[in-house]
């Protein structure tokens, strides 16, 4: 673990108890929008259901038809809602624990100066479920199969802490080098996504979900965090 944690004291379990503010804005929005799903009488629930989940083929249909806001509505919107309670508790274990390593990172980094850390991190958790979405619909076009929940983000999240714990020493500063990391990184990536993709098109997956995961959106989550996350942590230590 990073100079990040040491400093503080912290490690990945008590970061999922005493979260960055962040981190803890998800997960209370992600919790009490599950608690208005399961409240909420079977018609309405249904009907919200139907407005945010991801469905390929219909956000295509919306795309071409110009409904813009229907396809920004189901790409930001599918990410806070869950099938069930296990669901949620999973996604919110891997965002409070993941999330606020990579938090504290880009805070860390970002010290000596003002910093907009708070914005790129709901930025990059934002994007990267964007992204697993996307990967969802290129890979299946056709299909109306809706996909709702924030794993994609959540697997974004663990994109980026690969390449933390790869390209950091204990001190936080930069380990090996390019040629070094990006085999490690390519190497433990390949076994992380075979991992993925085999729980998620598993009986243990339909056993816990009902169906399989989305293993689509866990690689396009998880591919554009790995690769997009120094960028964001160059905003995240900008002065303003």
């Amino acid at each position: 673990m990073s100079k990040t944690q040491a400093e503080r004291g912290e490690g990945w379990v008590s970061l999922l108890f005493n979260p960055p503010n962040p981190v803890a804005a998800i997960g209370v929005i992600l919790t009490l929008v599950h608690l208005v799903m399961v409240l909420a009488p079977d018609r309405l629930g249904a009907r919200l259901w139907r407005m945010f989940d991801l469905a390929p083929a219909r956000v295509l249909r919306s795309a071409d038809e110009g409904n813009y806001i229907a396809v920004a509505r189901e790409f930001l919107g599918y990410m806070f809602f869950h099938v069930n309670l296990t669901h949620l508790l999973i996604n919110l274990a891997a965002i409070l624990g993941l999330g606020g390593f990579i938090c504290r990172e880009m805070q860390f980094h970002a010290r000596e100066r003002k910093s907009d850390a708070p914005a790129a991190f709901i930025a990059f958790f934002i994007l990267c479920g964007m992204a697993g979405g996307l990967a969802y619909v290129i890979a299946a076009p056709a299909s109306y199969a809706p996909m709702i929940g924030a794993s994609g983000a959540a697997a974004g999240l663990a994109g980026a802490s690969m390449w933390v714990l790869v390209t950091r020493d204990s001190e936080g500063g930069p380990s090996g080098g390019v040629f070094r990391n990006g085999a490690i990184l390519a190497l433990f990536s390949a076994i992380v996504i075979s991992l993925s993709f085999f729980l998620d098109t598993s009986n243990l997956s339909r056993f816990l979900f009902g169906a399989t995961s989305a293993w689509q959106a866990h690689i396009g989550g998880y591919v554009f965090g790995l690769l997009s996350y120094p960028l964001f942590e160059r905003f995240a230590g900008r002065g303003r």
